[in-house]
């Protein structure tokens, strides 16, 4: 095979005048393609230019051999399938050349590969487009393709820039066509392991322009495919319609179909925010939990690759702290990024979230990469500080952690900086030390925590109603209270007649006849069939019988009166039912009251630590602790454990965590 320079000595002169010409710290990526194919017919390179193949390997045993420059050799079946192809596309015809992992990484040279994962970023980057192949086609795959393609034209509106499709609008289509017609052909397009597949993150997100994409012979473009996944997100209500595919939605589809909304979305602000490459601001300020959470759930062969396979896309001053090394161990990878996260950025949120999986041969701190259903609370600044991401989404600032220290009388003027002051790790890297404040100790817990994955996971955690009366903090209601602490966010405001509690309680499952009826009457119906409230009854039903504020238990929280369905609001308030349902009560020594969504038990403590959003649990061990992970404690949200510290109710401490 042929070896092609992409060093600037190969260049073409038109080519280099147009790099010396870009500031590309401040220059959109969506412009600097565009302009150099509008101000250029002339090639990148003096041997032409390249497109880089985004794909799956497929079956190893499943394998073809073909020839290239005269030599056989041996590759998947899917790239087989992907040349034969492009043999017949106009844009390879005419001497584009293609860059394919499987051929131009030596697999069987670990130093090679290793070396490859951290210029990943810049091959796709450095591609004159990078092309999506899906697999083969059939008369099934080319109708919904067609389908796709109709659908967009007809439904979508342009924008003044066509480059920006992020903004793009859309007009409503009819809810049972897009069912019965649109919905099929989704189907077809998402139901493939590719958008299952890690690697694709960084290959199509902070990469060259992302044009077509191919399932057999037959394609659709980059705009075709996020208008149609931002029509899903808009209306996929409409999916109870067609009970054919609701089964399947439920599954890989609805899952596939997220993950790629999420990446595409990502992609659509690099190309539409200023910077190329890392300097991008999607990609300097970009969400780690985001991104931790697409590696989690991605398929891999190599579970290393849920770390290595989202350098590219994490902060370079995260990124540059990790070193492929495929003779490390997994846990010793995990370690590795937690250990990173936290060095770069003072933070602790990645960290002691916790797990909802076993971690007994990892530490407890470790960022658990094959846990999919760990979630921090929202909103919170329990130890002092925003999460740097949740500020970004409302100031579009990022900053580095600024740990807000109070006064003490061993301190009374103490710097605010974002030095590693509030945290230590041990010589060997298995240890680590955390400035703290002890606030409360769990006595009361309203049972198991339910997982909504896919097999349903039941983490067993004991069913201890506390009989001590419950506090409430601050200047709000006990109804407030409850619904933060079931949403786990520190932000939420109630909303009268547009809550979970607003929505009619019945004691079973389904209501009965008449109050069927009742409800149909008034609106209910919708709402009642959506998969979002069948999952909020089982959980509502389940922890009924808690006892909370007033002597009143969860159930009578919630309205038995009938009143008009206000659908918006409703769905809108049903919208989180998954953080609700995942999460269980619990109550402390001093009467307050929590959530959290890991396997808790009596005795466990709750902390605050500088440099966490979050307040936390912990269970002893030995002379040190382990993380149980996150936890949401109403009145300890928002820097009071640093105020008690202020006034003398409580004590900085530093804690070890193993």
């Amino acid at each position: 095979m042929g070896h092609f320079s992409v060093a600037p000595e190969s260049y073409t002169p038109e080519y280099s005048e147009y790099e010396r010409s870009i500031d590309k710290e401040n220059v959109r990526p969506s412009a600097y393609h565009k302009d150099w194919k509008d101000s250029s017919t002339a090639k990148r390179f003096v041997w032409g230019d390249f497109s880089c193949l985004s794909y799956t390997w497929g079956d190893p045993k499943d394998t073809r051999t073909i020839r290239i420059d005269g030599h056989e050799v041996t590759v998947g079946a899917n790239l087989e399938a992907a040349f034969r192809s492009f043999r017949q596309q106009e844009e390879f015809r005419s001497g584009l050349m293609l860059w394919a992992d499987a051929l131009c990484i030596n697999q069987d040279d670990i130093s090679e590969k290793e070396k490859t994962i951290k210029d990943m970023q810049e091959i796709y980057l450095g591609a004159h487009t990078v092309t999506v192949w899906l697999g083969a086609g059939n008369s099934e795959t080319d109708a919904a393709l067609y389908t796709i393609r109709s659908f967009v034209a007809r439904y979508s509106n342009p924008v003044e820039d066509p480059a920006d499709v992020l903004h793009s609008e859309l007009t409503l289509p009819p809810r049972l066509w897009f069912a019965n017609v649109v919905y099929p052909a989704i189907v077809q397009l998402m139901d493939r392991p590719y958008w299952r597949r890690l690697w694709i993150m960084q290959e199509i997100t902070a990469c060259a322009p992302c044009e077509n994409i191919y399932l057999g012979n037959h394609c659709i473009s980059w705009t075709d495919l996020f208008v149609l996944l931002k029509s899903y997100m808009a209306f996929r209500d409409v999916m109870e319609l067609n009970d054919e595919y609701t089964e399947t939605l439920g599954n890989s589809v609805l899952k596939n179909v997220k993950q790629a909304y999420v990446l595409a979305t990502s992609a659509e602000l690099y190309r539409y925010l200023s910077g190329l490459g890392k300097l991008n601001i999607s990609l300097k300020h970009s969400n780690v939990s985001s991104w931790l959470y697409l590696g989690r759930t991605a398929e891999v062969t190599d579970e290393r690759d849920r770390v290595y396979g989202l350098l590219g896309l994490l902060p370079e001053y995260i990124s540059s702290r990790v070193m492929p090394n495929y003779a490390k161990s997994v846990e010793g990878v995990y370690m590795d990024l937690a250990k990173a996260v936290i060095e770069a950025t003072g933070c602790f949120d990645e960290s002691f979230v916790g797990s909802t999986v076993e971690q007994s041969d990892i530490a407890s701190w470790a960022i658990n990469m094959r846990d999919t259903e760990s979630r921090r609370p929202k909103n919170g600044q329990a130890g002092g500080y925003e999460n740097p991401y949740d500020s970004f989404l409302k100031t579009g600032q990022m900053y580095c952690i600024v740990v807000r220290k109070k006064p003490t009388s061993d301190d009374p003027n103490p710097d605010e900086s974002n030095d590693a002051a509030h945290y230590e790790f041990s010589d060997d890297g298995a240890l680590l030390t955390v400035v703290g404040i002890h606030i409360d100790t769990v006595e009361g817990i309203s049972g198991s925590v339910i997982k909504n994955s896919s097999p349903l996971r039941i983490l067993d955690v004991a069913w201890k109603p506390s009989e001590r009366p419950l506090n409430l903090r601050g200047d709000t209601t006990a109804r407030e209270t409850i619904l933060r602490v079931m949403l786990a966010d520190a932000a939420y405001v109630d909303e009268p007649h547009g809550t979970i509690f607003d929505v009619p309680f019945f004691e079973d499952f389904e209501p009965d006849a008449t109050l069927v009826e009742e409800l149909h009457n008034n609106g209910w119906s919708n709402i009642l069939r959506s998969d979002a409230f069948r999952i909020f009854q089982k959980f509502r039903i389940k922890k009924g019988n808690y006892p909370l504020f007033e002597g009143k238990k969860l159930g009578e929280w919630f309205t038995r009166k009938v009143i008009p369905c206000d659908e918006e609001k409703m769905r809108k308030a049903l919208s989180d039912t998954r953080t609700v349902s995942e999460r269980t009560f619990f109550t402390t020594e001093k009467g307050n009251l929590g959530s959290t969504g890991v396997a808790i038990k009596e005795g466990d403590q709750v902390f605050v630590a500088l440099g966490c959003s979050y307040p936390f649990l912990v269970r002893p061990e030995g002379d040190a602790y382990r993380i149980v992970g996150e936890c949401y404690l109403d009145g300890f949200m928002n820097s009071e454990a640093l105020d008690m510290v202020a006034n003398g109710e409580a004590n900085f401490e530093k804690i070890q965590v193993r």
